[in-house]
């Protein structure tokens, strides 16, 4: 794997996570309690035996540089491996916002000269699926290739206008490639996983560079090749998780909780940042005598006195005796005082729920609550005592939620 060099294109704004991703990227949300969802690619990045690797970020960064670091979760701050984090930057003196995926990779293409690679992996950080890149580099290479495109069968309940649709024939030689068609002409698409030859991307690049035209990656780069170029499809066989908002994390979560993707975290041998929060040192969570546990995942460090039920708690969470949770995502170090009910909520580091408030809609059943009636709680907000929060609120970050900022609320939506 030394002739390639693989890009992850991480610094992406997105809006579709409301409080939660207001002071981090997409990729650095908790997954799965202490887990994040950059570890699925880094930990296939790191068991392929790529050996140079750089993180493209822009967008709140912070959470992803603390993560990262030097990437010894990931076995890359070794001699022969490394991993590189890489803003955004024109020159001595002057910054400014990459203007797309293909600007991203073009202002980074240094590494890959560096590195006297030829191959050039780009990768997006926050899908989830485990992958061995070994076979499709085999696969690219014995093809001749100048990209390779990774596909899989469009995932149920996304909606179907946001992802590009490859086409290829019996030979896997891509024929056609439309990227976001208001009709998608079947339910092949493409995974955002792109092996390209490293001389054919930099001249696509330079052409970009030569007059107004898309700086993003698949309309700028991956349509031109198509037509002109030597492109072929790789069919990925495995499970691809795509997390394009909100509704689709808590899903995802959901299914974990059925069992849908024990297989997977097993398998899969998620490697992570086991000093984020000191999280290697966190002892083993705690039920106190009381406790009451209904098909949840809890991590490390938490303590666990009242009553969770279809809950995800991220490392250090308490619920004190009394309490209920129920069908929520509570990120790291989040306490939950005697008597308070939480339902739908995910909540974000930090955040504490004084006694006896009540936050979300409780429960029916065993019918899970809907995203539109989930409140997501900023990070460090507190829920005053008592404070009853209706379904559906976002909390801001930090936010002190006594009764005359909910009624302020309800005034101003009324």
């Amino acid at each position: 794997m030394r002739n390639t060099v693989a890009l992850v294109l991480a610094g992406g704004m997105n809006l579709g996570f409301s409080v939660l991703t207001h002071n981090r990227a997409k990729s650095a949300l908790p997954f799965c309690g202490h887990y994040r969802i950059i570890d699925s690619v880094l930990t296939n990045l790191s068991k392929s035996g790529i050996q140079n690797v750089g993180v493209i970020i822009q967008y709140l960064p912070g959470s992803l540089i603390d993560h990262i670091g030097m990437g010894q979760a990931w076995d890359f701050d070794t001699t022969n491996r490394h991993i590189k984090l890489m803003p955004p930057f024109v020159g001595m003196g002057k910054t400014e916002w990459f203007r797309g995926t293909a600007d991203a990779v073009y202002r980074n293409m240094n590494l890959v000269s560096d590195s006297n690679a030829d191959l050039v992996l780009v990768l997006s950080a926050d899908h989830i699926y485990t992958m061995d890149y070994g076979p499709m580099i085999e696969f690219h290479r014995r093809s001749n290739a100048d990209l390779t495109i990774m596909t899989t069968r469009r995932p149920k309940g996304v909606a179907p206008e946001i992802f590009g649709y490859v086409t290829f024939d019996k030979r896997r030689r891509v024929t056609r490639f439309e990227e976001k068609p208001l009709r998608p002409p079947h339910d092949t698409i493409s995974t955002g996983v792109y092996l390209f030859d490293a001389q054919a991307l930099g001249q696509r690049l330079e052409a970009l560079q030569e007059g107004v035209t898309s700086h993003n990656l698949p309309t700028g780069v991956i349509v031109p090749l198509v037509n002109r170029s030597r492109v072929y499809a790789y069919p990925f066989k495995g499970r691809w998780e795509y997390l394009p908002n909100l509704e689709s994390y808590v899903a995802l979560h959901r299914e974990v909780l059925d069992g849908a993707h024990g297989e997977f975290l097993i398998q899969s041998e998620l490697m992570t940042n086991m000093r984020d929060r000191d999280l290697g040192s966190r002892p083993s969570p705690y039920f106190g005598r009381l406790s009451e546990v209904r098909r949840s995942l809890v991590s490390p460090g938490c303590v666990v006195e009242g009553t969770i039920s279809n809950c995800v708690l991220s490392p250090g969470v308490c619920v004190a005796p009394n309490a209920v949770v129920t069908d929520s995502i509570l990120f790291h170090d989040c306490r939950v005082e005697e008597g308070a009910h939480l339902s739908g909520v995910v909540s974000d580091k930090d955040a504490v729920y004084h006694p006896y408030c009540e936050v979300g809609k409780r429960q029916i059943g065993d019918e899970p609550i809907s995203s539109r009636d989930m409140v997501v709680v900023g990070k460090g907000a507190e829920i005053v005592q008592g404070v009853q929060v209706a379904p559906g609120n976002e909390i801001p970050i930090k936010q002190v939620v006594s009764r005359d900022w909910v009624q302020q609320r309800e005034e101003a939506v009324s």
